[in-house]
């Protein structure tokens, strides 16, 4: 067959130059039964495979027990590279839909389950978003590794909460397959028990347990599973490919983010907006946020001490210059709040409510949702908010400072705990999309903290245009090396979009400066700093550099990282985009010139080609098109 997805009577074939999967659909309900690596030819599922499992109302589902849905039981997209199996459950009151998006650039794809009650009330349970005990080659030859770096797994294995990203790779063959999930933070679970032949992913089960109740007539539309095949060490570039492709739009010029709260805390005014986005503008930085700090503890009314025009004339200021203006906001806690809605607080199981550094944390999935939504659609229109930061944790706490979930029973959206998890991050869907539909051009981050991770994670890259991930910035430089701070992005980056992400605060005041902003240029660019402390001479270099960023995303994404060297005194990445053009930064802590890793490099600041890069000094460097 051509490439794209066919139906052969009851067997169902997904094809591209380097992946084949095969299914069936008959009595014996949705099996896969072939999956095969198309560079080396190797077969992964020879013997046949589940799609999915759960409980429903008490009775186990599972892909092989489902009946098709009536004489068109498939619907395939008018591209044909994705389909909809459907399938009814008998004696379970549901119907459902298994939606499979096949990638046209890399060997995997993206599928997910829908399912819809279609009388009385449905409860969903245990519910295993994808099976896969297959491998390349022999179980005892394969290596099963998590997360970004890649960590260890032991023989037999599972987790909760710990990862979305799973690899099993075959040394001998030199070929694997990687799975990354969207399930978000204490939800998703992967389990490697090859030897009762159970492998795959899905909700927690256990310490933050996952229901889902659904009415007549509702639908729940379960997390993506992102899985491909691969071949030698293009891992990475696969699993950021099929991430990629299914996440929500972002413009290919979002540009440098600066934000006030390093050093300025809660320290900030009327005037320092005024003088910080001048200089931010001249640098050609394209967003000016404003961090904590601008509101009171009254309902977070303004602080007409600090800005005493109000935001209008905060956010006139920055666009003024050239900038969109950004606003944090605290969504997880009662933080600014009095007086203290409790009716929309998170409760333990005690009845108390839950803390998050002494404040009053507040439910997602209560009536605070619908406040939350009605707030930040005033506060764009109001004052023209081209981006949100919207922090602090409510489902989970990547500090681990308090509880999971919440215990009320009498909020609007969830019943209990079992089913407070799911309905919180379904909440933050909600507020999204309702934003997203008023304001299509607003750019909406739920924080790291939001999320409940201490990481980059699939979930709220989903959710977000742009996903802030930590609070690495280097300000105190003996607490945090900026050094060891890019080592970390160059692991988290390896297998998620770089653009994408927002890796930290880092602080542009010292004599690293420059090494600190090519730094950020690892992902999305986001600095802080107080810019008045920054040398002539600094600012020049940051300008050029600058320039050099926004002119190559003006049209394209650039979408691949690649680290190219890294060495304890010497480290380069490489940031590209499908047509070539990219740029790489090196930064040399030796006394010695150091060969820069790829020929015909172009120096930026300079314009002259460049072999080397000088002692004890960063650079960038242009790739120049072919």
């Amino acid at each position: 067959m051509t490439q794209g997805i066919a139906v052969d009577g009851n067997e169902i074939v997904l094809k591209n130059a380097k992946i084949c999967k095969r299914m069936t659909f008959d009595d014996a309900g949705i099996r896969m039964i072939s999956l095969k690596n198309l560079e080396t030819g190797t077969e992964y599922c020879p013997k046949g495979e589940q799609e999915f499992s759960f409980v429903a109302n008490g009775i186990g589902v599972s892909s092989g027990s489902v009946k098709k849905d009536g004489e068109n039981w498939y619907e395939i997209g008018d591209d044909g590279w994705a389909i909809k199996v459907k399938f009814i459950v008998p004696n379970a009151n549901l119907k459902g839909k298994l939606c499979i998006k096949l990638s046209k650039k890399v060997g995997g794809f993206a599928k997910h389950l829908e399912l819809t009650a279609t009388r009385g009330s449905v409860m969903l349970e245990n519910f295993f978003l994808d099976r896969f005990c297959f491998c390349p080659g022999d179980f005892c030859e394969c290596d099963v590794s998590y997360g970004t770096d890649d960590v260890p797994a032991p023989l037999a294995w599972a987790s909760e909460g710990v990862t979305d990203i799973m690899r099993v790779h075959n040394g001998r063959l030199n070929e694997g397959w990687i799975v990354g999930i969207a399930a978000p933070s204490v939800l998703r679970r992967f389990f490697w028990y090859p030897l009762w032949n159970s492998a795959g992913t899905s909700y927690s089960m256990s310490t933050a347990p996952f229901a889902k109740y659904l009415v007549c007539g509702e639908t729940f539309v379960a997390d993506n599973v992102y899985f491909g095949v691969y071949v030698a060490e293009s891992h990475g570039a696969v699993l950021r490919r099929l991430i990629r492709d299914g996440l929500p739009a972002l413009s290919s010029d979002t540009g440098v983010m600066y934000c006030t709260w390093i050093p300025f805390h809660f320290n900030i005014s009327q005037g320092l907006v005024e003088s910080m986005s001048a200089q931010a503008a001249s640098l050609g930085f394209k967003y000016f946020v404003l961090d904590d700090g601008w509101f009171t503890a009254d309902n977070r009314a303004i602080d007409l001490n600090k800005f005493p025009d109000g935001l209008e004339a905060a956010s006139a200021a920055v666009r003024k210059n050239g900038m969109k203006f950004g606003l944090w906001l605290a969504i997880g806690t009662v933080y600014g709040l009095n007086p203290i809605p409790e009716e929309f607080l998170a409760r333990r199981a005690d009845g108390r409510c839950k803390l998050f550094g002494g404040r009053k944390v507040l439910c997602w999935a209560s009536g605070y949702r619908d406040v939350l939504l009605k707030q930040l659609i005033e506060l764009a229109e109001k004052y023209n908010v081209s981006y949100f930061k919207l922090d602090f944790s409510s489902v989970a706490c990547p500090y681990l400072f308090t509880e999971i979930g919440c215990h009320s029973n009498s909020h609007a959206y969830h019943r209990g705990y079992e089913d407070s998890f799911i309905e919180m991050y379904e909440s933050l869907k909600y507020i999204r999309n309702q934003l997203k539909q008023r304001f299509p051009n607003l750019l909406i981050d739920y924080s790291f903290e939001a999320f409940g991770t201490d990481r980059p994670n699939i979930a709220a890259l989903e959710q977000c245009e742009l996903h802030h991930v930590s609070n690495y910035n280097g300000a105190e430089t003996t607490i945090q090396d900026i050094t060891k701070i890019r080592k970390v992005f160059y692991r988290w980056f390896a297998k998620l979009p770089p653009e994408r992400i927002l890796g930290g605060l880092l602080a542009l005041q010292n004599q690293r400066c420059v090494e600190y902003f090519l730094t950020s240029l690892c992902g999305a660019p986001l600095v802080a700093g107080d810019l008045d402390r920054l040398a002539r001479e600094d600012k020049e270099r940051i300008r050029k550099f600058t320039a050099e960023f926004n002119n190559l995303t003006e049209s394209e994404t650039l979408g691949e990282l690649e680290v190219l060297v890294n060495e304890d005194d010497f480290d380069c990445f490489k940031r590209q985009a499908d047509s070539g053009r990219g740029f790489i930064c090196a930064f040399n802590r030796t006394d010695q010139c150091q060969l820069l890793p790829m020929a015909g490099l172009l120096d930026v600041e300079t314009g002259a080609p460049a072999s080397n890069i000088q002692p004890n000094t960063c650079g960038m460097f242009r790739i120049p098109c072919l």
